[in-house]
C-alpha cells in the first residue's frame, strides 16, 4: 500500500475561527474606512472672512488629499486580503501574502491618519512661529467634521491592525 496516497475520509484542515475573526476584522475596517473617506469628501464649508467669501475643501489640502487615497488604498487592498483569504489554497505563501498586503494596509491607513491629524493641528492651533494663524474658528463645521474623520479613520487603522495580527498568528502557526 502506497503511503503518500490520500485517505478518502481524511478532513480538510480547519479554518473556520480564523475566517470568520479575518472576515469581519477587515469588513468593520473597510466600512470604518469607507465611512470616513465619504466624510472627508463630503466636507465643504463656505464663510465670510474679512469682508471675503472663503470656502475650505479637502481638496484644498495636500494632506487631506494624500488622507483619503490613503483610506481607499487601505480599503481596496483589505478587500483583496479578504478575497485571498477565501481562496482555496493553503500554506506558507497564501498567509505570507494576506500578511504582506495587511501589513501595505496598515502603513497607508497610519500614514494617511498622521498627513491629515498634523494638518489638522495646524488649523485648529495655528503655529506662531511660521506665523500660521488658526482658522478653525472661522470654519468650525468643516474642522469638526474633519476631526470626526480622522478619528473614524484611526478605528478602522486600529481594525486593520487586530487583521494584521490575525495574519501574524496564522503565519507563524505555519512556519
Amino acid at each position: 500500500m502506497d503511503i503518500t496516497q490520500d485517505k478518502p475520509n481524511q478532513r480538510p484542515p480547519r479554518r473556520g475561527p480564523f475566517i470568520v475573526f479575518q472576515s469581519i476584522a477587515r469588513l468593520m475596517g473597510i466600512a470604518f474606512s469607507l465611512a470616513s473617506l465619504w466624510l472627508m469628501t463630503t466636507n465643504k464649508q463656505t464663510t465670510v472672512v474679512y469682508g471675503l467669501t472663503v470656502d475650505a475643501k479637502y481638496s484644498y489640502s495636500s494632506a487631506f488629499k494624500y488622507f483619503v487615497a490613503a483610506n481607499a488604498g487601505a480599503s481596496l487592498l483589505s478587500l483583496l486580503g479578504l478575497i485571498c483569504i477565501f481562496l482555496p489554497l493553503q500554506g506558507r505563501r497564501k498567509h505570507l501574502s494576506v500578511f504582506l498586503l495587511d501589513l501595505l494596509v496598515m502603513m497607508g491607513a497610519v500614514s494617511g491618519c498622521s498627513a491629515a491629524a498634523a494638518f489638522g493641528w495646524v488649523g485648529k492651533y495655528g503655529n506662531t512661529h511660521t506665523g500660521w494663524m488658526a482658522i478653525c474658528d472661522k470654519f468650525s463645521a468643516f474642522c469638526n467634521r474633519s476631526q470626526n474623520s480622522v478619528g473614524i479613520a484611526v478605528v478602522a487603522a486600529l481594525l486593520f491592525l487586530i487583521s494584521m495580527i490575525g495574519s501574524v498568528i496564522k503565519l507563524s502557526k505555519e512556519c
